[in-house]
């Protein structure tokens, strides 16, 4: 009997009835942390319904859900809320105020079907979309805060006001969030912090792997390939090392979330550079722990503020320690030159700093490798995990009231 089922109750959260709004299109790290935290309360007799964008849910979301043996239906929910809507694309607004109508349509119709006992929202946006629904309703509301919340324009702080005042109980993934939150006007005694289990992924075939350098030390980026995320410091870095004799090379995971050309840019650079044989960019890869096996140093160096990272957890349940950036949730993570190395700034010299830390010393390095491994179980555990997200459903006063069905 494995950790997943040693020592649970498989009827604790029986009853328990879960509708879902889960309207993005991709399947990315706040994405497989909301799955992962259902696909692991199902086991323990929660049912789960996820309502999905009929715009753009079939890319990723829904075969995702099919795989995992979820209930799902659509909503047509609408685009970002930005300022790109009063201008080039002012027409987009029409989409989301219908988008706001049929899905807070939709939301009242499985309400009053499927008999929900609680909703869970993880994104401001899917709120907008059916607010109207949410306020008419008392059903209890459970939001977890993978982000930080909106607060840059008084549509956004007006919208995060309307949400604080309606959740019940907010799960925050970080401390850092979870200050934030609060700061924000969210109730101190309605929130409490659950770090995130490392997501199971689907059992897929491994990568083709490039060639490795006899004796070369193989430092890995997992993620999205955008400048916010890091992978142009990254990217310098490794250049600079290798330059200066190095014996090393970089893999990086991944694809950018929007087609702007800087993933072109950065494999310009490198091919300019000469790096092409040691810099590999592997594009999106499905099957990312077995590339996590066969590095030796995970990096995550984020320059905006990172609430959390699953690859971090991901690299601990692979025994290999992690390079991060002193940004939002990402120290909470690490234990300073034992399981990893927090970075004292978010600059090139000292991502290299903390590369070189691990480079120069084997031993020392898979050292910080095996107690990466025991602190996911030690900190951030499945049981631990399963025992919170458990408390947060069972301690939620339900609210009998059945003209809400009605």
């Amino acid at each position: 009997m494995g950790e997943e089922t040693k020592g649970a109750d498989p009827q604790l959260l029986a009853g328990v009835r879960v509708l879902v709004l889960f309207g993005g299109g991709r399947l990315f790290g706040q994405e497989r942390g909301n799955l992962e935290v259902f696909r692991n309360l199902t086991q323990l007799g929660l049912r789960a319904r996820f309502i999905t964008s009929s715009r753009f849910g079939h890319r990723e979301i829904q075969p995702e859900l099919d795989r995992l043996g979820f209930e799902w239906t659509t909503a047509p929910f609408g685009y970002h809320w930005g300022r790109y809507i009063f201008g080039r694309y002012f027409y987009y607004i029409f989409f989301n105020v219908y988008g706001v109508v049929a899905t807070s349509w939709r939301l009242l119709r499985e309400v009053r079907s499927w008999k929900p006992t609680h909703l869970y929202i993880m994104n401001w946006m899917f709120y907008t979309y059916a607010a109207p629904t949410i306020w008419l309703l008392s059903l209890p509301l459970i939001y977890r805060a993978g982000d930080e919340l909106p607060l840059h324009t008084p549509f956004h702080r007006l919208v995060t006001r309307s949400l604080l005042r309606r959740i019940d109980s907010m799960v925050c993934i970080s401390k850092q969030i979870r200050e934030h939150c609060i700061q924000a006007g969210m109730p101190k005694d309605r929130t409490k912090v659950i770090y995130n289990y490392p997501p199971q992924r689907a059992v897929l075939p491994a990568p083709s792997q490039p060639r490795i350098p006899e004796g070369a030390v193989v430092v890995t980026y997992v993620g999205q390939i955008s400048k916010r995320k890091g992978v142009e410091v990254l990217i310098e870095a490794v250049g600079r090392m290798i330059k200066g004799g190095r014996n090393l090379v970089l893999w990086v995971i991944g694809e950018p979330a929007w087609d702007d050309g800087f993933l072109d840019e950065m494999k310009r650079r490198t091919s300019e550079a000469g790096l092409s044989e040691r810099i590999c960019f592997f594009g999106y890869v499905q099957n990312v722990l077995s590339i996590l096996e066969r590095s030796d140093i995970h990096v995550c160096p984020s320059l905006e503020v990172e609430a959390l990272s699953n690859v971090v957890l991901e690299a601990k349940l692979c025994g290999k320690p992690s390079v991060v950036f002193p940004t939002g949730g990402l120290p909470e993570l690490i234990e300073h030159e034992v399981d990893g190395y927090i970075c004292h700034e978010q600059t090139v010299e000292a991502l290299v700093e903390g590369i070189e830390f691990f480079l120069r010393d084997e031993a020392r390095r898979r050292a910080a490798g095996l107690a990466a491994k025991e602190s996911l179980e030690q900190r951030f555990g499945l049981r631990r995990f399963r025992a919170a997200w458990s408390e947060v459903f069972a301690e939620t006063p339900l609210v009998k009231d059945e003209k809400q069905y009605a």
